[in-house]
């Protein structure tokens, strides 16, 4: 985790899907290399969404099925969303000038989100982005809610 000591996360060289089913609302989750972590700001059955200002990224809590880019067969992933133009097409888009099109403080919006994540782009929902997605080597999470010392590499 580079230089700095962050107190209080826990690195885990084995992620599962239990790891990434116990992480919660407002964990804190630094991703592989990562310096700075993003708080996760909404979860559903197969996807979590963390932000910090203007960054985000999504984890994807199934194994990713082939390999391609920076993603691995059987590795779970994270990354962006597929919209170029971001999720503009949702019914809680604020449309003037100085609005954000992703709204990861409004729990109502990151509702939105994840549902549309769950549902897939072949169903007229989002994906992932298979271009800047990467496989999760390791992960490091901070937060209240226990997240299995069985699977700590350390703390």
């Amino acid at each position: 985790m580079g230089n700095v000591v962050q107190i209080g996360f826990s690195r885990y060289a084995s992620v599962t899907k239990e790891l990434l089913d116990s992480i919660k609302v407002g964990d804190l989750v630094k991703i592989n290399s990562w310096s700075k972590p993003l708080q996760v700001k909404g979860v559903s059955d197969n996807y979590f969404v963390m932000a910090q200002g203007d960054e985000y990224s999504i984890v994807e809590k199934k194994l990713f099925p082939y390999t391609h880019n920076g993603l691995r067969k059987g590795f779970f992933s994270a990354s962006t969303d597929d919209r170029i133009f971001g999720f503009v097409d949702s019914k809680l888009d604020i449309t003037d000038a100085d609005s954000k099109q992703y709204r990861f403080d409004d729990p109502e919006w990151v509702a939105e989100y994840l549902a549309a994540l769950e549902k897939g782009g072949d169903s007229g929902g989002i994906n992932i982005s298979e271009r800047n997605g990467v496989a999760i080597e390791r992960i490091a999470v901070k937060g209240g809610a226990a997240h299995g010392k069985a699977y700590a590499e350390d703390d």
